[in-house]
């Protein structure tokens, strides 16, 4: 049987290996985007949406970062971050939510890292609930994909991907950040990445403004 999300039926071995696969480079990318952030930006409170098996945590700062909040759908995915990290991150809290349906209990983030997942979510329901999550100065890290002449998820030899084409939907820069603006979210940057020929990360940062 199928679950409802797509992403509950792909193993973390398949994610690690289609992410990191040479045709994708996303799970590199996302390590990189990530260090910079966390280098310049040095949170006291990180939460990262869609946080997977952990990408990106081997540069959390115990000495700045006091607490990090890793949240993702799947469970196992989130064991497999406890067994790598909870050694190497002093105040790690790992939630199994589904950000379209649950309410999240955490409050007062500096930083919030959310890597390619709004492509996956409802931004109406979701965006409020991200809001409320942060800090009165906190930040937004952003990391959506454009695509050019190819399909949203590459084809790989790791198959259980193969439903997340019918799952996702691409969402422009300028309608994600018009959307932001109306739930209270004020950007203040924008950059990008770019993958291949055919594929970029455009990386926005919005800070918390007042919500309507």
């Amino acid at each position: 049987m199928i679950s409802e999300n797509p992403w509950l039926n792909i193993p973390f071995e398949d994610y690690e290996n289609h992410m990191s696969d040479e045709k994708v480079g996303q799970l590199q990318a996302l390590n990189k985007i990530t260090k910079s952030k966390l280098d310049y930006l040095r949170p006291i409170s990180l939460a990262v949406l869609g946080c997977a098996t952990g990408n990106g945590f081997e540069y959390v700062n115990n000495t700045t970062t006091k607490v990090v909040y890793g949240i993702d759908i799947n469970q196992q995915y989130l064991e497999v971050t406890k067994e790598r990290y909870v050694n190497h991150i002093e105040n790690l809290h790992l939630i199994c939510a589904d950000l379209n349906k649950d309410e999240i209990e955490v409050s007062d983030m500096d930083l919030i890292i959310a890597g390619l997942i709004f492509e996956y979510l409802d931004l109406p329901v979701v965006l409020p609930k991200i809001h409320k999550m942060m800090g009165c100065d906190g930040l937004l890290i952003v990391i959506l994909q454009n695509t050019t002449n190819a399909n949203f998820v590459s084809t790989t030899a790791y198959h259980s991907f193969e439903d997340l084409n019918t799952f996702s939907k691409e969402i422009s820069e300028f309608d994600f950040g018009a959307l932001a603006a109306k739930y209270g979210f004020q950007k203040t940057n924008k950059e990008t990445y770019k993958l291949n020929d055919n594929k970029e990360f455009v990386i926005l940062t919005f800070r918390k403004g007042m919500s309507f």
